[in-house]
């Protein structure tokens, strides 16, 4: 049989564990504010300086680097293309090349020397001032004609043909004709360069057209028609007589009002000063064939152009 617990028996314990429990919130409250807490101003500044370094340090590194890999690179290309432009050149193709390239040249350079020997015999110059002031002259020559020059084209035709005769005297005796044709294709051969033709340089020319209106052409048309028909007045019919027609004058008799209307208003021509509609138009009186710029209350002066006068737009 068990005895009731009286009131207040467990009041103390009930205490403590309130206690403990407060305590531990409190105690885990303190520990996230101050893991959440902000660094202060020091050590916001100590951070950014050390990130800075960091980055500095790092870019530094990296470009350090990828210069001394560009340079590893290119002095790699560098010595083996040097290599190979070695190797070919000291091959046995070049050796042959250039020995064949050499006995050409021999066959022009041999006798032109030979021939300037025999005749620079007394002249305050040497065969060797000789040889270099024809090369320029041949050099400068075929520049020339190469940009166009007329003067140039002609000067190296007479380098050609004075080489040509040069190389035919000073070669040995069975051998001119062979040494002669041999510099007359290395000639002809630069003065495909030389000779070429020069790019034709194009104008385009711009033509401007006007657009005009239809009924506008034929009331100018008719107007520059009449004014170049030469007019003559008959006294005996009153009338005045053309080149090739005879047109009475208009006889006062019934004034008519309004005027003719060549281009009406509704055809979309206005004032360049005023904005206004206009109409071309001849005036009220009898007789009168002016033909002007007129709005639609027949006003022929615009209160806002330099001259006073309608100009269609």
């Amino acid at each position: 049989m068990s005895i009731p617990s009286q009131p207040g028996t467990n009041e103390p314990g009930r205490r403590g564990r309130t206690a403990v429990r407060a305590t531990t919130r409190a105690a885990a409250r303190r520990l996230r504010e101050h893991t959440a807490s902000r660094p202060s101003r020091p050590a916001e500044a100590a951070a950014a300086v050390a990130g800075a370094i960091l980055a500095v340090v790092i870019t530094g590194g990296a470009f350090y680097w990828l210069v001394r890999f560009l340079v590893w690179v290119i002095a790699g290309a560098f010595r083996g293309t040097a290599g190979l432009a070695g190797a070919l050149w000291h091959s046995g193709a070049a050796d042959h090349a250039r020995a064949v390239v050499k006995a050409f040249t021999a066959v022009v350079t041999g006798p032109a020397a030979s021939w300037l020997h025999q005749h620079a015999t007394g002249l305050p110059v040497t065969t060797h001032q000789l040889a270099v002031a024809w090369t320029l002259l041949a050099a400068i020559a075929f520049v020339s004609a190469r940009g166009g020059s007329a003067a140039g084209r002609m000067v190296w035709a007479a380098v050609g043909a004075g080489t040509a005769t040069a190389v035919w005297q000073a070669s040995p005796d069975g051998q001119q004709a062979a040494a002669t044709a041999t510099t007359t294709d290395l000639w002809l051969l630069l003065t495909l360069s030389a000779y070429r033709p020069c790019p034709t340089h194009t104008t385009t020319s711009t033509r401007t057209e006007l657009i005009v209106s239809p009924l506008l052409e034929r009331a100018l048309t008719g107007i520059l028609e009449r004014a170049a028909v030469p007019t003559t007045v008959s006294a005996a019919t009153g009338a005045t007589v053309g080149a090739d027609r005879a047109e009475p004058l208009p006889q006062p008799t019934t004034p008519s009002l309004p005027p003719v209307d060549l281009i009406p208003a509704a055809a979309g021509f206005q004032c360049r000063h005023c904005t206004r509609p206009l109409r071309w138009a001849t005036g009220h009186e009898p007789g009168d064939r002016t033909r002007t710029w007129r709005t639609a209350d027949d006003a022929t002066t615009c209160p806002t152009a330099p001259d006073g006068l309608h100009y269609a737009l």
